[in-house]
């Protein structure tokens, strides 16, 4: 409750502060009136709602068969002692909250049988709107719904202006008693409250603004009519009865001071023509301030969902229309995303980016929406990723949809699954370092590790290992891979790594999103190249080791280098490949580039040139028959002397041929101009495609087989037509024709 009326209290005081000093000056006075009841009504039921997020945890059943134990008697004294006096503050403070209550609403009511007295008592005139009751104490008028209270000797003398009457006919129009009362009520419950005062307050002086409005909208004057308001702040409009409290008063006031600064305002006010913009810009700016509110002040619950956790393959397919299906159930695009979530909701992003595997299956007309698919599933943190049209699946006569190896198992199914597959490959290399059993850990932060479903810190989790495998004495090698979603810091690994060693562990493996290592230890050595990138999910930075802050490596290529590879990649592209000519550096520079991109980057880029492969390596001329060696080589030098043109460029290294002389004490600076010339042998001519060999072999009349079952020649060309990675074997066979045999698996030729 107390955090309730804080809440409440925080909301009202900003609301108002943002009347004040926005809203109440400016002559938009009907939206003032909405402001001030929603700014009431808001800041009751921001702080009541309710904003629950529902997280989906896999089914413990360890935690089922807990037990509890009885407590501690003199625990239980204590704590019982407590409560007890805690209920006495309560009661205490309730008895003065419910006295408050008591005495606010005894006061409402006296304050209503006042007015209920005076309208059966009092003379009354009906009119077309309203109804005056005429009174004989010397009253200023005052209003009360449709009832409009006057003097009745002033009356009948027609001493009341009929700017007056009007100003009280506009509060019984628009019933601003109903504000009033609603107003008094909220006072009634939350008399403790200080604001609810300056609320009051400000919704009664802006009715007086609505009724002012309407005065000065008719044919008197301004001036005229803040003179006769004047003339309500002398001594003989002074005998005010209580009952003005809940009713609409010319003015409204008890005190003098408190009169002369509403007065004043309503001077201002008076003046003040509002712009349509300003309305607008200003009514926009409660759209974020309501936000705001929300956010900071709403109650926020997290309940916990549990799940079966059972891993599920997510299966797409694209229709020929353009359709999508998750799992047999129609999706748009717009959902693709959210629906596929929901298909494993509550698995965390370790077991969706492992474990969970998708399959997109699209008509061959709809290749186009795959990359869109795709990138969705990828944002989702699922990276196993296959897609197949269904031209393939018919040609190779699979099934729609093949399961995965994890489709429909529990998490610890799935892990355990995991654990063989690794050891299994690992077992079948021939290198008896590797390990034979597998330690699997997931780090949740420095201090805690999740070993066996059991959260230890660093140290319990060394002598878990120590005690359950003993690796320094044990036969078996052992390695101990650590998983975490979070950032491990170079540090950390390297003290893990050191105490495994120590207890005999032989090779420790880490997993993680990010990774940071110190600048000093952060060495590029890789060369990337369009034809080896270094293609890795995890995030590397490193940090400078004079500060804490962290740097991110470079992702992107920069504008400048894009406009670079731009430029070199269109001059590659546009020449002839057969007569194409290549610089070294150019090439490298291109490579480095291109590796700097990120994928966008790439697609939006010029494509990589295709550079043709280097020009082989002459053949060196045989020499004569019948000839020795020695004359050879004589007959070699002799041709060379007689056609060696004097200023011939030679690339012959001058290190190599130097002679055994003592170095001449005064250096020698050789600058030696190496023209460097590309020539390329001419192209050899352009084999003939697969599909043209296909349709060759098949006039001629051979046979074909697709995967060791016979088929028709039709059959085999339209198979290489829509697989162009399918294997051919064409050798020659026993029988008269040809036989081509296709594969969609490696063909292995035997000796």
């Amino acid at each position: 409750m107390l955090l309730f009326l804080a809440k409440f209290t925080a909301c009202l005081a900003i609301f108002l502060l943002f009347y004040k000093l926005l809203l109440e000056k400016e002559s938009m006075h009907h939206f003032k009136r909405a402001y001030l009841l929603g700014a009431l009504v808001a800041s009751l039921l921001i702080p009541a709602i309710v904003l629950t997020e529902y997280v989906a945890i896999p089914t413990n059943t360890d935690l089922l068969g807990a037990t509890t134990q009885e407590g501690n008697p003199v625990l239980t004294e204590a704590v019982s002692k407590i409560h007890t006096e805690k209920m006495n503050w309560e009661t205490l403070l309730w008895s003065i909250y419910l006295f408050g209550v008591a005495l606010f609403g005894i006061r409402f009511l006296l304050h209503l049988g006042h007015l209920w007295w005076r309208i059966r008592k009092n003379p009354k005139l009906r009119t077309r709107f309203t109804t005056r009751v005429l009174l004989i104490p010397q009253l200023p008028p005052h209003t009360f719904f449709s009832y409009i209270f006057l003097n009745k000797t002033a009356y009948e003398t027609d001493q009341i202006p009929q700017e007056v009457l009007l100003h009280e006919e506009t509060h019984a129009k628009e019933w601003h008693s109903l504000d009033i009362v609603l107003v008094e009520l909220a006072q009634i419950l939350l008399w403790f409250n200080p604001l609810i005062y300056l609320l009051k307050s400000a919704i009664k002086l802006n009715h007086e603004f609505l009724a002012d409005s309407a005065v000065v909208k008719t044919d008197t004057t301004i001036s005229k009519y803040q003179h006769l308001l004047l003339s309500f702040l002398t001594k003989a409009s002074e005998n005010h009865h209580l009952s003005i409290k809940i009713a609409n008063a010319i003015v409204y006031s008890s005190t003098r001071a408190e009169r002369s600064r509403s007065i004043k305002k309503r001077f201002t006010v008076m003046k003040t023509n509002t712009s349509k913009k300003s309305i607008v810009l200003k009514s926009t700016l409660l759209i974020p301030l309501v936000a705001l509110l929300l956010f900071g002040f709403s109650q926020r619950k997290i309940e916990t969902k549990e799940t079966d956790g059972i891993i599920k393959d997510i299966n797409i397919e694209i229709t020929e229309d353009g359709q999508f299906f998750i799992n047999n159930h129609y999706t748009a695009i717009s959902d693709l995303a959210e629906r596929a979530k929901e298909v494993n909701e509550g698995l965390e992003p370790y077991f969706l980016k492992n474990y969970v595997h998708a399959t997109i299956l699209y008509h061959e007309s709809q290749y186009q929406l795959i990359p869109v698919v795709q990138g969705q599933l990828e944002r989702l943190g699922i990276s196993n990723i296959t897609h197949v049209s269904d031209r393939t699946r018919g040609i190779l006569n699979q099934k729609r949809f093949s399961p995965s190896i994890y489709d429909g198992k529990t998490l610890m199914e799935a892990r355990q699954i995991r654990r063989e597959k690794v050891l299994s490959e690992m077992n079948g290399v021939d290198n008896e370092d590797l390990p034979m059993e597998i330690i699997w850990l997931e780090v949740k932060s420095e201090h805690q590790f999740l070993y066996e479903d059991e959260k230890l810190s660093l140290t319990e989790v060394f002598e878990k290992i120590k005690s359950t495998y003993n690796p320094k004495n044990s036969s078996t090698n052992y390695e101990v891979q650590l998983y975490s979603e979070g950032i491990l810091k170079s540090d950390f690994l390297n003290e893990v790594n050191s105490k495994l060693r120590e207890i005999g562990i032989k090779r420790i493996t880490a997993f993680s999103d990010q990774f940071i290592m110190p600048e000093k230890d952060f060495k590029n050595q890789v060369e990337i190249t369009p034809e080896t990138i270094f293609v890795e999910s995890n995030k590397i930075g490193f940090s400078n080791k004079n500060s804490q802050k962290t740097k991110k490596l470079q992702t992107s290529a920069t504008r400048e280098e894009m406009k670079e590879y731009n430029a070199l990649a269109k001059k590659y592209n546009e020449m002839d490949r057969n007569r194409m000519v290549v610089k070294n550096k150019e090439i490298k520079r291109l490579k480095e580039l291109y590796g700097k991109m990120s994928k966008k980057q790439q697609a939006d880029a010029e494509p990589f040139p295709n550079f043709p492969p280097p020009p082989p390596a002459p053949t060196a001329p045989e020499p004569p028959k019948n000839v020795s060696d020695t004359e050879y080589a004589s007959n070699q030098i002799e041709h060379i002397i007689d056609t060696q043109d004097p200023y011939d460029a030679t690339n012959i290294s001058l290190n190599s041929i130097r002679p055994n002389i003592p170095e001449s004490p005064v250096p020698i600076t050789t600058k030696l101009n190496i023209q460097k010339t590309h020539l390329l042998p001419p192209p050899p001519p352009e084999p003939i495609s697969p599909v043209e060999s296909i349709e060759k072999l098949a006039k001629e009349g051979a046979d074909f087989m697709l995967n060791g079952t016979p088929i028709s020649a039709e059959k085999a060309v339209e198979v290489v037509k829509n697989n162009d990675k399918i294997n051919i074997d064409l050798r020659e066979s026993s029988g008269e024709k040809p036989l081509v045999k296709l594969s969609v698996n490696p063909i292995h030729l035997k000796n």
